[in-house]
């Protein structure tokens, strides 16, 4: 009996939970952790190492000024179609760029990562995966990022999976990835430039360094390129190799450039050839660019 209780103490204490009734939530979460109700974040929050943090469906969390979420550790977002976990600034006339938004580490994705059905408003980037090794999972699924002054999601040698994501309004890229070590799937997602300030500005996505995506079934619209890869290594000289691009089934309209392919020199010589990315689109629909298609 001694035994049994020792252990119930042990789980009380490694566990927390937040509610409406704390209004405030933030600092370094040590602990897993669940939050529901509405909630303000009034500074950094960081997930540790092999720690989650779990974000009950219609949790709303209003950010109270330039700070963000760093995960070391995983978040279990997962609304439902009905009741969304949002994430936004909390200023009664909010602007994009408010806030950091959150940052995937190295050490994230262990516990698995699962984020559904959340919407993200008003960040400076709305998501970012810096380094996630190929063992670790990171799965996002009809997510919503709006109205950010950066890039909706940036990846840096990383692997994951995302699926029926919006990202609306943004003011460098939707999708951005970048990295030998990148290698990432988009599926019935889209990217679209809603607002008429931001119309034909901005990628929808952009690759480079040695990156490797394949994007299927996606819908990119009233962006300055749709979809832009670049070749900027010269591989002569760095062993580099340039990204790869698979692309079918998607929609790629009313952009200034639909596709747009950049190689670079294989040396620095201006008579050396040209050494461009591999880019692979078939059964695409690409119309209606205004000026390439």
């Amino acid at each position: 009996m001694r035994t049994i209780l020792i252990c119930i103490c042990i789980l009380l204490y490694s566990f927390e939970a937040f509610s409406q009734a704390d209004s405030t939530f933030s600092g370094i979460i040590s602990v897993d952790t669940t939050i529901t109700g509405e909630l303000d974040i009034n500074s950094d929050i960081t997930i540790n190492s092999g720690v989650t943090l779990t974000i009950q469906p219609g949790t709303i969390l209003n950010v109270m000024g330039n700070f963000g979420i760093t995960v070391n550790g995983a978040i279990h977002a997962v609304g439902e179609d009905t009741s969304k976990i949002t994430i936004k600034s909390s200023d009664g006339n909010p602007t994009s760029g408010d806030w950091k938004g959150i940052s995937f580490t190295s050490q994230s994705g262990f516990p698995v990562t699962s984020i559904k059905n959340v919407e993200i408003h008003h960040a400076v980037t709305g998501i970012t995966l810096n380094s996630i090794p190929s063992a670790y999972s990171l799965n996002f699924d009809a997510v919503k990022i709006k109205d950010v002054s950066n890039d909706g999601i940036r990846i840096n040698n990383s692997h994951t999976t995302i699926n029926n994501i919006s990202i609306l309004n943004y003011g460098s890229d939707g999708i951005f990835v970048e990295g030998s070590n990148s290698e990432v799937t988009v599926t019935d997602s889209e990217i679209d430039q809603q607002s008429s300030s931001l119309v034909r500005t901005g990628n929808g996505v952009f690759v480079h360094n040695r990156a490797d995506l394949e994007l299927t079934g996606n819908r990119i619209t009233r962006c300055s390129v749709g979809v832009y890869v670049f070749n900027n290594y010269i591989s002569n000289n760095s062993g580099n190799y340039p990204p790869i691009v698979v692309a079918a089934g998607n929609e790629i309209i009313q952009n200034s450039d639909g596709v747009r392919v950049t190689g670079r020199r294989v040396s620095y010589s201006p008579s050396s050839p040209v050494d461009y990315p591999l880019v692979d689109f078939t059964g695409n629909d690409i119309y209606g660019n205004v000026d390439w298609n």
